[in-house]
């Protein structure tokens, strides 16, 4: 995805069907905004275009390798929604 921020993701009120109370809800998170999401680059799996704001990015994304290339893995929409989630609890943007 590559675009995973707080502004992304969207929340949405729904019926628990595993609660025991008929009335129970659960909050489900939806993420949103693929406007700028992208296939896998190389055969790999790795990414080689920085995408994303840049407080949102993993360290990997913007460090080069030898060659000059910038290569990551999805494991930085990992990293992405852990900011989100650092947002989430100290409520800060």
């Amino acid at each position: 995805h590559r675009d995973v921020t707080s502004k992304n993701v969207l929340v949405r009120l729904e019926p628990d069907p595993d609660a025991a109370a008929s009335h129970a809800t659960r909050f489900r998170g939806l993420l949103s905004d693929f406007g700028i999401a992208r296939p896998r680059e190389d055969r790999n799996g790795r990414s080689m275009s920085p995408l994303g704001p840049k407080r949102y990015r993993a360290p990997e994304v913007t460090q080069k390798d030898l060659a000059g290339c910038v290569r990551y893995s999805r494991k930085v929409d990992v990293y992405m929604f852990a900011t989100v989630l650092f947002e989430l609890v100290y409520r800060r943007e």
